[in-house]
């Protein structure tokens, strides 16, 4: 696979650092404050290298290692590992002389595979980092020159010698290398165009604007010539966060310059010809630099068991150490003192051997902790990643692939008890259609004729006039008319914007006759009909999350000034004059919008006079350059246009849902799934959607949660709980809800399913984000003592870091696997939040589906993504863990009963070479193809049927549970059968039971056992497949013929001469295969016991549809 395979199946140049939103809930405590607090400005002289210094370097380092620090940190790397340092400590004592009998080499050539690999790749990894690090700082930019001032001469730098005060000149889709202040653009009005794709996966072109004290420049030669200076925040990771001015030489006041000011590091220049811009921040200062992390470490259920169960091995192998220390200790003492014929170390005293044996018996029972079960499993993971990629049934209806960010959540995908989802551009299409708009009174729906509002504003409607005018108006949307082709140059414009609500609302406004044909720094033209009308745009005030409005200023062609408001109906009431009676009329049209699932903006105006205006434009601009309490000036400034304003209208725009989405939603709650919606919308339109979504039904009992009081809100949980809660099978109540430390008297039912009641009716909860923040505040477990009875749960009106807030909740409280699956930024935070999180390739762009852990292309292939790859993966993946560490025990508890033979000296039964081909060959790779290829049941089977689903997760394949029965079942009665049937058949190898009375000897009575064991181990795993495929059966008897011609290896290439002889003596002894029959049938007789039961006694889901399908296959044939 090469490296740009790589990249496609695991989303990103490998190793790649991700981009994180600045909602993203998991930063420090220390970065939170570094962010509230208000940052130091800087001082940049325009093309002035001298006065431009101590500034950062603009190289990018991305890389963990260097030539010099490469092979000390990738070592300490790996052996921050538990399990590699302590295979390292035992590679070490087999160096000591008296400790063990092992050859070095059969511990440090295991050691050197496992470890050697993981460097490998992580230096793989690296140099993927270190290529693209190399390619970025070489890449050759066009600055000003730097010496001959005024001349407008250029000259070519390497991006990592670009500098702070250097003046870029940019051309036609060119990435940006530096975060700069534009000066000068080709376009009019001084716009530029970016794309930010590679920052926030935004797939819109961003509007830029040069600063108003460089706005009527014309060339370069005018820009080289310029004597400035900018002052500006220091560096900052909000991308959206920028403040400071820029002072021409000779001029009066500096001019204010924010965000709209400044192009950003990572973004590329589209639709623009050429952009003269002043770099301010560079390398490590810039904001995508401060923005780039390791993305949130997550681990798995099974990672988090199987590290618990690797330290109960560890545990119980310290304590056998201990004992058989102590009991070499007392042989030592009472037989081997007395025995001079065994050579000097006869005369050691008790505790001396007793002490030296804790390192003897901890390298002979190393193998209980297997070394290649780690690499294994990583290595699965990958090819696991790789076959969901190539999976034809995960790709979108636009034919993109899926793809893996993180390997090692493969098998959490089985066991997800909760999801919870975004709305807009998840359940639904996010493809917005305008289709109504409501006055006071009337209501206009265009699809019962589309020509209506087209026709009445033809007619000079004034109403209908107001509102197109305001929807062409009132945006931050910018025509383009460029074509897909190089010098394409369209009749009418497309429409770039941040949001597909505005897009579709300007692009409606030209269906209505009211066309937007031009955008600058200054004025926004419609063209009417052919009529051009020209708006100066004095003022604009962004929208953002918390204001959830946007205004602008304009200068009307009759030289009035007017303000131009929409937003939110919870921000926007307050801010319009309306009696209640149009309150209430409003408010209807609002509901019954809602109830259909359409998404609503409501409109306002304000004419303002020219003094208002200057006194406004005044205070405005102070609060933009001001560097103390900013955001507070500006919102001050903000309330004295946005307040006693008039109504224009409220418009209705369609989202449907995304194909399939009530099948899957459907057949997810049948899996045992329960669902969480998480939006922003009204509480009816996320109604509407959820019984669209087949969330709610007619049947459930749908319980509203608007409270505006702690005390409000602790009645209300008290109520529902009991009202809803008390007859649905559980045990226990609430208690006083109004005591907020009586969390003690939430009982919580033994085992239940949620939404399954023993009523007649299941319950749904509808929560709005006011009522939400004060679960989350004080009563987040009666909350969830309440949702635990629920099929579904919708909370409305929620804000970005409330959904991360409530996926914690979920998680922590609940104690169980949580997905979240969102499109949009605003949804970052709950997908890395989630121990899964799912990013859909949105419309909104792409950052969602970067910053997640798996990324797919429609919301219908979670189904297939959780029932298929996520069931199989639970499946292969604790199966894998579970054989490795019962052969290993087998193999070990040999080595265990031979002591009480050999006075606990730490001599091997099992040849050492034997050993260690056992577990880094010999049985290697029957366990990866078990975790590649297994199918416990039939694709068709687990996409008809969700049960399956429900049920694989409840068998809990790896677990305390597991580890018992395949340790201390399956292993300790093998190992019973295998050495004490053998002892009890040959004995202590008598001559008699040799062929021609030759004495066998300690070689072949291991040689023996040994045998047993490999070829033991080998049948288990062929039988605890139900899938046998060509690689599966190859695997078998490639293994069974290694283990044969390891003899003869060892004898002449190692020098051992100690199994000269061992197979022809085996082999040709009668005893030894009787032996050898009746050791394999007792083993396996405890196997074919438990599976008797099992299916005849307490079978499960999964097995009785195993059954079905055994008979249909016999039935065909």
């Amino acid at each position: 696979m090469g490296d740009e395979d790589f990249a496609q199946v695991f989303g990103g140049e490998a190793g790649a650092k991700t981009l994180v939103s600045d909602t993203a809930i998991h930063a420090t405590k220390r970065e939170l404050n570094q962010k509230k607090q208000a940052p130091e400005t800087r001082v940049v002289e325009f093309n002035n290298e001298p006065a431009n210094t101590g500034f950062v370097s603009n190289v990018i380092k991305s890389t963990k290692y260097t030539w010099w620090n490469v092979v000390p940190k990738s070592l300490w790397e790996q052996f921050r590992k538990v399990a590699n340092f302590y295979f390292l400590i035992v590679a070490i004592l087999t160096f000591i002389p008296g400790v063990t009998s092992f050859s070095p080499s059969t511990a440090v050539i295991p050691l050197v595979l496992v470890v050697g690999f993981s460097i490998a790749r992580e230096l793989y990894d690296d140099g993927m980092r270190g290529r693209s690090d190399r390619r970025s700082n070489n890449q050759k930019f066009s600055v000003l020159n730097r010496d001959a001032k005024g001349s407008g001469t250029t000259e070519e730098v390497k991006s990592l010698n670009i500098k702070v005060g250097d003046i870029l000149v940019l051309k036609k889709n060119s990435p940006v290398p530096a975060d700069c202040i534009p000066l000068l653009s080709t376009e009019e009005g001084g716009v530029l165009y970016v794309s930010t794709a590679q920052l926030d996966g935004e797939t819109n072109l961003k509007r830029h604007l040069v600063t108003q004290a460089t706005k009527d420049l014309t060339d370069a030669a005018q820009v080289h010539a310029l004597d400035g200076r900018a002052e500006v925040s220091g560096p900052n990771p909000q991308f959206e966060v920028f403040q400071g001015s820029v002072k021409l030489a000779g001029a009066e006041d500096a001019v204010p310059v924010d965000s709209l000011n400044l192009v950003l590091r990572g973004s590329t220049l589209r639709n623009t010809e050429e952009v003269h811009a002043l770099v301010v921040y560079t390398g490590t200062d810039s904001k995508v630099a401060l923005n780039m992390r390791d993305p949130p470490s997550k681990m798995c259920q099974l990672d988090r068991t199987l590290n618990w169960t690797v330290l109960m091995i560890f545990v119980l192998l310290v304590i056998l150490v201990i004992v058989f220390a102590a009991l070499a200790g007392v042989a030592q003492e009472r037989v081997v003192q007395d025995s001079w014929y065994l050579g000097p170390t006869s005369t050691d005293s008790g505790v001396e051997v007793g002490f030296r044996s804790v390192g003897t018996f901890l390298v002979l029972f190393s193998a209980w902790i297997p070394i290649s079960l780690f690499v294994s499993l990583e290595s699965v993971r990958v090819f696991q990643a790789l076959f969901m990629f190539r999976d034809e049934k995960m790709k979108s209806f636009d034919g993109r692939r899926m793809a893996a960010r993180s390997t090692n959540l493969s098998d959490t995908l089985g066991i997800v008890h909760t999801i919870l989802s975004d709305k807009t551009g998840t359940l639904t299409r996010n493809v917005m259609e305008y289709v109504a708009c409501a006055f006071s009174g009337e209501i206009i729906d265009i699809r019962e004729d589309p020509s209506l509002m087209k026709d009445r504003l033809a007619a000079g409607d004034k109403k209908v006039n107001d509102m197109a005018s305001a929807m062409a108006i009132c945006h931050s949307v910018v025509p383009d008319f460029h074509g897909e082709d190089e010098g394409e140059i369209l009749e009418h414009p497309t429409y770039q914007g941040q949001s597909p609500d505005e897009v579709s609302l300007v692009e409606s406004a030209r269906s209505f006759g009211l066309e937007l044909v031009e955008r600058s720094v200054d004025n926004l033209v419609l063209d009417r009909n052919g009529v051009k009308e020209t708006y100066g745009m004095v003022g604009e005030i962004e929208f953002n999350s918390d204001r959830k409005r946007m205004s602008l200023v304009v200068k009307m062609e009759d030289g009035n000034y007017r303000v131009y408001t929409k937003g939110a109906d919870t921000t926007m009431f307050p801010r319009i004059l309306l009696s209640s009676e149009e309150e209430k009329g409003i408010e209807d049209d609002l509901h019954m919008f809602a109830v259909e699932g359409l998404r609503t903006l409501v409109f306002a105006s304000k004419d303002i006079t020219e003094e208002q205006y200057q006194s406004w434009q005044t205070t405005w601009r102070e609060a933009l350059l001001s560097t103390d309490e900013r955001e507070e000036k500006m919102a001050a400034a903000a309330e004295v246009v946005e307040s006693d304003m008039k109504f224009i209208g409220v418009t209705a725009v369609e989202d449907k849902l995304q194909d399939q989405v009530p099948e899957t939603i459907e057949f997810l709650r049948n899996a045992g799934i329960s669902l969480w919606v998480l939006t922003g919308d009204k509480r009816e339109t996320a109604e509407n959607i959820g019984y669209s979504a087949a969330m709610l039904s007619r049947s459930m009992t749908v319980v509203h949660m608007e409270a505006r009081s702690q005390e409000e809100v602790s009645t209300m949980l008290e109520d529902t709980y009991k009202t809803h809660c008390d007859s649905a099978g559980f045990e226990g109540t609430v208690g006083n809800m109004k005591s907020l430390r009586s969390l003690t008297n939430v009982k919580q039912a033994k085992k239940y399913r949620p939404g399954v009641h023993d009523g007649d009716k299941s319950l749904a909860v509808i929560i709005d984000g006011k009522t939400l923040q004060f679960v989350l505040d004080s009563y987040a477990k009666y909350f969830l003592a309440i949702t635990d009875h629920c099929q579904t749960v919708i909370c409305c009106r929620v804000t970005p870091m409330q959904k991360a807030l409530v996926v914690r909740m979920v998680k922590k409280l609940r104690g169980c696997v949580t997905l979240a699956i969102g499109d949009g930024g605003n949804d970052v935070s709950m997908i890395q939040e989630a121990d899964v999180g799912v990013g859909l390739f949105g419309k909104e762009g792409t950052q969602a589906s970067r910053s997640a852990d798996f990324a797919i292309g429609e919301f219908k292939l979670l189904k297939r993504l959780l029932c298929i790859h996520g069931h199989y993966c639970w499946v292969r993946n604790p199966g894998l863990i579970n054989v490795s560490f019962y052969k290993n025990v087998f193999i070990t508890m040999g080595q265990v009963f031979y002591q009480f033979f050999c006075q606990f000296s730490g001599t091997s039964i099992h040849n050492e070479y034997i050993v260690t081909v056992f577990n880094v060959v010999i049985t290697l790779f029957n366990p990866i193809f078990f975790a590649l290829f297994e199918k416990d049941l039939d694709e068709e089977v687990l996409m008809e049927k969700p049960e399956m689903y429900q049920a694989n997760r409840e068998r809990k394949n790896f677990g305390k549970r597991t580890v018992l029965e395949w340790v201390m079942g399956y292993a300790l009665w093998h190992s019973i059968v295998t050495f004490w049937g053998q002892y009890g058949s040959l004995g202590s190898v008598r001559e008699s039971n040799w062929l021609d009375g030759y004495e066998g000897g300690i070689n072949a009575w291991g040689f023996g056992l040994s045998t047993q064991v490999i070829v033991i181990v080998l049948v288990k795993m062929l039988l605890m497949a139900r899938t046998w495929n060509g690689l599966y059966l190859a695997s078998f008897v490639i293994s069974l013929g290694v283990f044969f011609l390891i003899v003869p290896i060892i004898i002449s290439f190692i020098d051992d001469n100690s199994l000269n002889g061992v197979l022809p003596t085996t082999f040709s002894s009668g005893t030894w295969w009787m032996t050898f029959i009746v050791n394999a049938t007792a083993a396996f007789m405890l196997d074919f016991i438990v599976v008797l039961i099992r299916r005849f006694y307490f079978p499960d889901a999964i097995t009785m549809e195993q059954e079905r399908e055994y008979s249909r296959y016999w039935t065909r044939k």
